[in-house]
Parts: C-alpha cells; sequence; structure tokens
C-alpha cells in the first residue's frame, strides 16, 4: 500500500514540473495557477491527514 509520505512527494514532484513548465512558457498562467492551487490544497489535505 502507498503511504501518505509517498503521496505528498508524488503530488510535490508534480508541482515542480508545473512550476518550471510555467517558466518555460509551455503552460499558460491561469492553467497552471489553477494546477498549483489544487496540488497544494492536496498535499495539505494529506499533511493534515498524516498528522490526525
Amino acid at each position: 500500500m502507498i503511504s501518505y509520505d509517498e503521496i505528498i512527494q508524488d503530488l510535490e514532484d508534480e508541482r515542480q514540473i508545473i512550476l518550471r513548465k510555467a517558466k518555460e512558457g509551455k503552460l499558460g498562467t491561469d492553467l497552471a495557477r489553477g494546477a498549483l492551487h489544487m496540488l497544494d490544497k492536496l498535499i495539505m489535505k494529506y499533511e493534515d491527514d498524516m498528522e490526525g
């Protein structure tokens, strides 16, 4: 079974990919902003679940 740490790491890896692509101009700013917002919410949710 996958652990919360692995899920959080995967989400953070995806976040870094989106940031890199946005900086390279390969993603629209609205798309990147929305994706980053959702990833941040998921990361916070799993961190809260892990602590609780």
